[in-house]
């Protein structure tokens, strides 16, 4: 029987580390995220990391910076962090959400 080399599968799902490391799940950083509706990930470059999140009342800079510290406290504290705040997060062709999306090879 054939052997397959390697299963690859949701790679825009995976937020790469300046040191090369592949993390998968980071959209937990907004778990326990009481002011937070929905949440996206998307990975710019290796240096720069930009959140868009959808509000819901009482969302404030606090937040806004608790998410910083998360994102940093994973990729490191030199990784520039921009979040945004959004009406909707724009779902995929097929309807679907997506939660992480990297822009980095």
């Amino acid at each position: 029987m054939p052997v397959i080399k390697e299963v690859v599968g949701r790679i825009k799902d995976v937020v790469i580390g300046t040191d090369g490391r592949q993390m998968v799940r980071f959209h937990g950083i907004f778990v326990n995220q009481p002011h937070v509706i929905e949440g996206q990930v998307i990975q710019e470059t290796l240096e720069h990391i930009r959140v868009k999140i959808v509000p819901a009342v009482g969302f404030g800079p606090e937040d806004v910076q608790d998410i910083i510290h998360r994102v940093q406290q994973r990729l490191g504290w030199e990784v520039k962090v921009s979040v945004e705040t959004v009406k909707t997060i724009p779902r995929t062709k097929a309807g679907k959400f997506q939660a992480v999306i990297s822009h980095v090879k």
